[in-house]
């Protein structure tokens, strides 16, 4: 797990044993920036990552490191700071030889890669940041094959407050861009959903912006050729939404929960939970779960037909999305 701790100035990955909750060890970093970000959105909102060798984690202004299993730093790197109003949450993503980050959103805003046996930086690619209240990413790229070719896609923010946001898909081994596609908002807070064929990409924005679906494999700018729909009015929505069996399940921040028709984008149904569900969806064994701010996790048939099978209440405030492991 990553903890912000002091309010930020210490930033931990934390190793806990499953089985019986006990603590194995921390490592910590410090930070000397003073961050802002919104209330919500604590210090270490980026989950880490591993290749089964290695974990790594990506602290915005205290930087990117990365621990054996035992908690021993194998190197650290510090990539500047990150000053956006709302803070921060993105997490690094493991290829092949690469670990790759995106630092933002904010002033400078730029996606790198780095030798994750080192820190080095093998290739890095600039975006458009700004540091305004409606206006930045905080998404996770996610990597693909589409027609023998890796794809890294990332949702971004448009050149300007009030411009269009897109998605870019880059060659993760070098940052070459590969296409884009316009049509996000201005504000995007979760990651691409990808279906298990890798032949449809959905983005979903924040603050009330678009949702939109995209054919992956293409060349240069593809809105005209590869965009398949796109919804302009929508709810607030923090969380991601999954794909399955040919349907899009969201959340929203006004607490619905929703099921789409992933190849048109229409609306199959809408039915309210409770509370303000922030966390992402979890699709296991048929069944969706998400949680809410307010600490009830519900689960649902991933079913066209709406099913409410179970509401759980942790009994305390919930602001992450739920982690499954060995089934």
């Amino acid at each position: 797990l990553t903890q912000g701790r002091d309010g930020g100035r210490r930033r931990a990955i934390v190793a806990i044993d499953r089985s019986s909750g006990k603590k194995l060890w921390q490592h910590e970093v410090p930070c000397s920036v003073e961050e802002t970000s919104h209330r919500d959105n604590p210090p270490c909102s980026g989950s880490p990552a591993t290749d089964g060798t290695a974990v790594y984690a990506h602290f915005a202004s205290a930087g990117v490191v990365a621990c054996d299993f035992s908690g021993r730093e194998l190197w650290h790197r510090d990539l500047g700071p990150v000053l956006h109003k709302w803070g921060n949450g993105t997490s690094p993503v493991i290829y092949k030889n690469l670990l790759i980050i995106y630092q933002g959103p904010g002033e400078p805003t730029f996606i790198t890669a780095l030798d994750k046996r080192t820190g080095k930086t093998v290739w890095e690619k600039k975006e458009p940041g700004i540091n305004s209240g409606v206006f930045g990413s905080w998404s996770t790229p996610v990597v693909i094959t589409v027609g023998g070719r890796d794809e890294l896609i990332m949702p971004l923010p448009g050149d300007r407050v009030g411009g269009d946001g897109e998605f870019k898909a880059y060659d993760p081994m070098t940052g070459d861009e590969l296409w884009r596609c316009v049509g996000l908002g201005t504000e995007v807070y979760t990651m691409p959903v990808i279906s298990a064929a890798h032949d449809l990409v959905i983005g979903i924005s924040g603050h009330n912006g678009p949702t939109m679906a995209v054919r992956p494999g293409g060349r240069g700018d593809v809105t005209d050729t590869h965009r398949l729909w796109r919804t302009t009015s929508n709810p607030q929505r923090i969380g991601n939404g999954v794909l399955h069996d040919g349907h899009l399940y969201l959340a929203d921040a006004d607490g619905f929960a929703e099921c789409l028709d992933a190849r048109t984008g229409e609306r199959i149904w809408k039915e309210r939970l409770a509370g303000k569900l922030w966390g992402s969806m979890l699709l296991a064994d048929g069944r969706l779960y998400v949680s809410n701010l307010e600490g009830q996790t519900f689960v649902l048939a991933a079913s066209p037909k709406f099913d409410l099978i179970a509401t759980n209440d942790t009994g305390e405030r919930t602001y992450s999305a739920l982690a499954v492991s060995n089934g």
